[in-house]
């Protein structure tokens, strides 16, 4: 019965069964998503031995319409269900996309599938009949298809995308590339030469293909990738990685041939390379008939008259020519001076210049050639199969039809594993940026040729292959060749290749298939695809399912990165009491602005998901958000409370957030603290604030303060509650009655007062007691009668409640108006001067002020801008108390000219009035909102030209962003062993997260003791080691730094989990408590090296066995690959780091491993050392730390020995 196929999960790099992803995932996404992200995950590759080991295990399950796995090949032919294949005289071409326009040359699409109802991706299999030819040129099959056209296009097929089969002809150009726009992807099928043979223009053909791929759709392969990789110079950009030769060399222009060969020549054998033509053309491998080389390059060069022994690698035949003819040859051709020539080459190969394609490479000649070649298949970047080519005897070149003879191996063939494991891991990645073709993707059906450098006798382990060439321009799957047209085969077809090649052929397909489809599914990730009107792009990829979706749809949001830097959240609030859900909504739900929010953080390579907060599910909220590493809070004031929550639960759930090492932009205390009033006392000092600003929290010190104050100067007194100017005064003696000096008199309450409300600029007047009243208690019958909306008691609640007014001095030229500096973090965006209507003196919109945009660099604030940004700007936040948060991403400052008239510009002071982090809005949005004339507003509404605007400060806002997550970086501190050190290590490799380390050694334990730990002590009295440290957080005490570590790495379980991991963490530290106390004699219990060793004799028996048949029980109880279920937590780093030290530890013992008869321990223990995400950790030095300190320990580590100093 077939095994069970398990694909690797690229979240964790662990591999899973169908059923266990989709079980993982039904919250998350539909069942049709599951099986799309199970057809991206990568299959893993089983052994036989393995499949033997569950004859028991069902096959996958799939869906109806999709394939269950053969067991043999994860790509296998799908089932029948797709459909039947075409027939003879059926086509299968004639949608998705419309193609009636274009010329039908194919008599049918035998073999074809039926194209998908609803094609992931559309894709088209671009041929060229060459009309002039015999079967449309020597590549096709009868019906006018290439021979190999149906493995491609079913493979496209099986992988969900459609694949359409067209054909180019030149005469209409045109209108095949206004076809052709209308795919996602072509496949270029057509051999060298056949569009000029059809009488096409090869270049023009080649610029339609580029205009499609500034277009964004992929061609496969692109010209300047078959230029590139087809060009004989490609091994000169290769020539300093492991697969080139450094003395790989390229001539464009004839001099420089002519000087450059006489001197190569005349010291080795030489290899010379045209760039056209194919199948061993112009590919001549000389020696000097002489053989007087000289010892060292460059110590001589020929001369014209010296002979060369030549063989032309397309069929081995030989000449004998003299230099100068030979170099005739190359540049003019057959000439009076060149001699006679057997070659049917016309030679002319550097005719038209490097532009045209004119060039030759010379290289090195390497003997071993004669051994043979390795060709290397390729599908995109995995290797599907190698071709021994070994020329016939006497000969050099093994091209096809020389007698050459060819011995087929799989990918996995021993005798090349240096070659392929180096090649592969090491030089794969490397090859397209180094031709200049790191925007292209590497081709989906590719060959390299290796040639064999190294001198005879070399290890297999050493030898050093090098490329000869690199094919990808249209090569063929060799098992269908019996379907292509030749003098005694006029009728083949896609029927006659054998059934047993058809299921290699199909396999091969599939796998092409997929490996198209992952680049459609990258490139669509990364080019910037926008979520349209009824799609949403928030569902991944922390998964967010079990929270209420509001949005309609995510209209405008861009595709969530593959591989995000960091996961963030946008976070809207609905008021479902209100219209359209708030005065700030656009009609899917979203606020109007949060597109170029979003977008901004997925532009810097962040995912970004909308998400909006119901108070009905606050725990669940909180349990899902603390998966993101920055939440985005984007909530109006008043608009939780308006929706039946309480602001302070909510604040309190961020608060936590925060204390996760979890970014909060604005977090509640950025809100509270630099939204209060009072911050303009905490900045009175400084060249932006005022001295003789006040603040009160208390009625009696208000009613005292405030009537000092008014009787000295005009005031402004601001609540610290409420928006838009509400609670805002200024305020004068109607009298005029002011003192010469602060504190000489104050006022009395029957004095009258001239009051004017920032919200609207309505007036008032009511004498000094009135207002005290209406501030303290608000309308009462002591306050007289109020015209303003607002209800006073500014001071209701006391300090902790926000009850506080703030009393600073009245600048009068306000009237002038005052600026708004927006601001993206650090960065100044733009100024708004806003000037009040005549009469007025606030600038409130809506109240008929004049508002002025200037640009960030306007001169007549250069001053102000200049000492704010340089000087105030770094002493903000510290001062306000916030000095462990980042500036706010997006906020804004007004300032308030307090200088009097006719001060100069650059001596002019102007103070803060205050500042706005609480959900300020991007203003070119604003057309987005809905309103009762524009009920149905949204994200298309932004005109284009204030969208890009948007945009702009989206993109800068993520930047900033970036740039914060970035310098966030967790510090974690323990001993320069493994010990309790390793479980902590591994999880923060597996999780992706940069750390600083603090690593200390005994030798130097100063560095713990007398540095850090009194400076950590200072943040955490309990410190000690390990200690982990997360923003603000310092973490302490062996079970604490490993929750915490897990909890920023994500491996602290969920639900159920978070219980069983504890558990066991706790019962795997009375493991680790058992070991230690046998390694280390200063725990006295084994104390010296004879108790000791009568201790390990018995230890795996007696201490160490009880702990490993409980894990065995756990394991096969619970049926889970890992300890709390299918992926990995911190229980299970610590259970396998205990593992691996008793599994060293037995080896030295020269005992059985503690898995060798717990076989569900072993699978565990095996199963997390292969773990794709920790390879890096296994490879560094942390790994090879020693396992207990050396000095203190019986056993330290691997191949230890008991210290001289250990007690006797």
């Amino acid at each position: 019965m077939a095994a069970v196929e398990k694909r690797i999960d690229s979240e964790d790099g662990i591999a899973y069964t169908f059923e266990e992803l989709a079980e993982f995932y039904k919250r998350k996404f539909k069942k049709a998503a599951v099986l799309a992200y199970w057809d991206e995950c990568k299959p893993v590759k089983r052994k036989r031995a393995e499949a033997k080991a569950e004859p028991k295990a069902k096959v996958k399950a799939e869906p109806k319409g999709r394939a269950k796995a053969d067991p043999k090949s994860a790509a296998a032919e799908k089932p029948r269900s797709l459909g039947r294949p075409a027939r003879a005289g059926e086509t299968n071409s004639s949608k998705p996309v419309d193609i009636s326009s274009l010329t039908k040359v194919s008599k049918d699409d035998l073999g074809l599938l039926p194209q998908p109802d609803r094609p992931r991706f559309k894709t088209a299999l671009v041929g060229i009949y060459v009309r002039s030819q015999p079967y449309g040129g020597s590549d096709k099959s009868s019906n006018g298809h290439r021979y190999d056209t149906i493995p491609f296009a079913n493979g496209m097929i099986t992988a969900g995308m459609s694949c359409q089969l067209i054909h180019y002809v030149h005469d209409e150009h045109d209108k095949f590339f206004d076809v052709v726009k209308n795919f996602d992807a072509l496949i270029v099928r057509c051999n060298p030469g056949q569009i000029k043979g059809d009488g096409g223009n090869q270049s023009k053909f080649d610029d339609g293909m580029r205009a499609m791929r500034k277009l964004g759709i992929q061609v496969w392969p692109s010209p300047d990738v078959m230029e590139f990789m087809g060009a004989k110079d490609a091994l000169c950009k290769i020539a300093t990685m492991s697969i080139g030769l450094e003395d790989t060399l390229a001539y464009y222009d004839p001099a420089d041939f002519a000087a450059g060969f006489k001197k190569t020549m005349a010291f080795q054998p030489r290899v010379i390379k045209q760039n056209r033509g194919s199948s061993g053309e112009g590919i001549w491998i000389i020696k000097l008939k002489s053989g007087d080389y000289c010892k060292s390059f460059g110590e001589r060069s020929c001369a014209d008259d010296e002979v060369l022994d030549l063989m032309e690698a397309n069929d081995n035949h030989s000449e004998e020519h003299t230099v100068g003819e030979f170099i005739e040859f190359c540049v003019n051709g057959k000439t009076g001076k060149s001699g006679t020539w057997t070659s049917n080459g016309a030679g002319k190969y550097l005719e038209g210049g490097k532009a045209a394609g004119g060039q030759l490479v010379d290289q090195r000649f390497c003997p071993r050639i004669v051994e043979g070649e390795l060709r290397y298949n390729m599908a995109s970047d995995e290797l599907v199969g190698i071709i021994h080519k070994k020329p016939k005897e006497g000969g050099i070149s093994a091209v096809g039809g020389t007698g050459s003879i060819y011995t087929y191996y799989g990918p996995k063939e021993k005798k090349f594993v240096s070659l392929t494991k180096s090649f592969l891991k090491d030089d794969l990645s490397k090859v397209m940026p180094a031709l200049g073709l790191d925007s292209e993707p590497i081709p989906l059906w590719w060959t390299t040729d290796f040639i064999l450098s190294s001198p005879e006798g070399t290890a297999a382990k050493d030898e050093k292959w090098i490329v000869g060439e690199f094919n990808c321009s249209c090569v063929g799957i060799s098992k269908c060749l019996p379907a292509y047209c030749k003098e005694d085969t006029p009728e083949a077809c896609y029927n006659d290749i054998p059934k047993k090649d058809l299921a290699e052929v199909r396999r091969m397909g599939g796998l092409v298939g997929q490996k198209g489809l992952d680049i459609l599914l990258k490139s669509m990730r990364t080019s910037g695809k926008v979520c349209k009107a009824g799609e949403s792009f928030s569902a991944g990829p922390v998964d967010v399912s079990a929270l209420k979706k509001i949005g309609k749809d995510d209209m405008g949001l861009l595709a969530q990165p593959v591989k995000p830097k960091f996961k963030t959240a946008l976070v809207g609030i609905y008021v479902r009491s209100q219209p359209y859900g708030g005065s700030d909504k656009s009609s899917n739900g979203h606020r109007y602005d949060t597109i170029p929010f979003a977008n901004g953080m997925i532009n810097a390579g962040m995912s970004c998901q909308l998400i909006h907060y119901v108070n009905e599910e606050h725990d669940k909220f909180f349990d899902v958000v603390k998966n993101f590493d920055a939440l985005i809070v984007r909530c109006n004031p008043g608009q939780i409370k308006g929706d039946g929550g309480n602001q302070s639960k909510f604040d309190d759930g961020m608060r936590a957030m925060r204390k996760l090492g979890i970014q909060v932009w604005p977090s509640p205390d950025v809100m509270e603290f630099m939204g209060a009033k009072d911050a303009l006392c905490k900045i009175a000092t400084m060249s932006i604030g005022l001295e003789d600003t006040l603040a009160y929290y208390d009625p009696a010190d208000f009613a005292a303060g405030f009537k000092k104050t008014m009787a000295f100067q005009p005031r402004v007194i601001k609540q610290n509650r409420g928006s838009s100017g509400e609670g805002i005064w200024i305020i004068k003696l109607k009298s005029g009655d002011y003192c010469k000096s602060f504190g000489e008199r104050s006022c009395a309450d029957d004095e009258v007062l001239d009051l004017m409300e920032a919200n609207d600029n309505h007036s008032e007047e009511h004498t000094v007691g009135e207002f005290i009243e209406f501030c303290v208690n608000g309308k009462t019958g002591k306050s007289g009668t109020w015209t303003s909306n607002g209800a006073g008691k500014y001071l209701e609640g006391g300090k902790a409640a926000g009850g506080q007014l703030v009393d600073q001095r009245f600048c009068p030229r306000i009237v002038e108006g005052e600026l708004r500096y927006n601001m993206v973090s650090d960065e100044l965006v733009g100024i708004i001067h806003k000037k009040p209507k005549e009469g007025g003196i606030s600038a409130v919109g809506g109240t008929g002020s004049i508002y002025t945009y200037y640009s960030p660099n306007e001169k007549k604030f250069t001053s102000l801008t200049k000492s704010f940004l340089k000087d105030d700007l770094p002493k903000v936040m510290p001062a306000l108390g916030l000095g462990s948060e980042p500036i706010p991403l997006w906020w804004t400052t007004d300032f308030i000219l307090s200088s009097p008239e006719g001060t100069a510009t650059k001596d002019e002071k102007w103070i803060v009035g205050e500042f706005n982090c609480s959900c300020v809005g991007i203003s070119k949005c604003l057309p987005a909102y809905c309103k009762e004339d524009t009920p149905e507003a949204c994200y298309n509404d932004i005109p284009k030209k204030d969208a890009l605007e948007a945009k702009r400060m989206g993109d800068l806002m993520g930047k900033k962003g970036l740039a914060i997550l970035n310098t966030i970086v967790p510090e974690f501190g323990y001993w320069a062993i493994r010990g309790l050190g390793a479980p902590c290590r591994m999880m923060l490799a597996f999780g992706g997260v940069t750390v600083k380390e603090s690593s200390y050694t005994m030798g130097a334990a100063a560095d713990w003791f007398g540095k850090d730990k009194p400076r950590l002590a200072a943040s955490n009295p309990l410190m000690n080691l390990p200690w982990f440290k997360d923003g603000d957080r310092v973490t302490t005490q062996s079970n604490a730094v490993l929750l915490q570590v897990a909890a920023r790495c994500r491996l602290g379980g969920r639900g159920k989990q978070e219980g069983d991991v504890q558990q066991l963490l706790c019962d795997v530290y009375d493991l680790r408590d058992t070991f230690c106390n046998t390694m280390y004699w200063y725990k006295g219990v084994v104390r010296t090296v004879t108790e000791y060793n009568a201790a390990k004799a018995t230890y795996f028996e007696k201490k160490a066995g009880p702990f490993f048949d409980k894990y065995e029980s756990w394991l096969k109880l619970h049926g889970s690959a890992f300890f709390a279920g299918p992926r990995p937590t911190a229980a299970d780093f610590h259970i396998w780091e205990m593992l691996d030290q008793h599994e060293l530890y037995a080896k030295d013992l020269g005992q059985a491993s503690p898995c060798s008869t717990r076989p569900a321990l072993k699978a565990f223990y095996d199963k997390f050392r292969a773990m794709e995400k920790l390879q890096a950790y296994f490879n560094s030095e942390s790994y090879k730390l020693p396992c207990n300190v050396t000095t203190l320990a019986f056993w330290s580590g691997p191949g230890s020995s008991i210290p001289a100093d250990a007690p006797k």
